[in-house]
């Protein structure tokens, strides 16, 4: 018969034995990560900013002119509007 008891012992004599060990990687675990996180958003970010890519943007002229001419009644409509009077709702 397992004796539930004994078996766990031995398990919590090694945890206890290594402790010291145990919490000591965790803690340079943990400062590593720190010192990642910080070396990507704060060190990397100051140092070397990205540089921005810019693409040159080909317009077709049939394209273009074809919504330049939607556009223009929308202007009209928005003008149109700007001159109304409207009732106050409010009075």
């Amino acid at each position: 018969m397992l004796n539930i008891r004994k078996i766990s012992k031995k398990p919590l004599k090694v945890l206890e034995r290594h402790l010291a060990l145990m919490v000591l990687v965790v803690f340079v675990i943990v400062i590593l990560y720190a010192t990642f996180i910080f070396y990507n958003y704060a060190y990397k970010a100051v140092v070397a900013p990205p540089q921005a890519f810019y693409k040159e943007v080909k317009l077709k002229k049939a394209v273009f002119q074809k919504i330049m001419e939607d556009l223009e009644p929308r202007e009209e409509n928005i003008l149109e509007a700007m001159g109304k009077e409207y009732p106050d709702v409010f009075r």
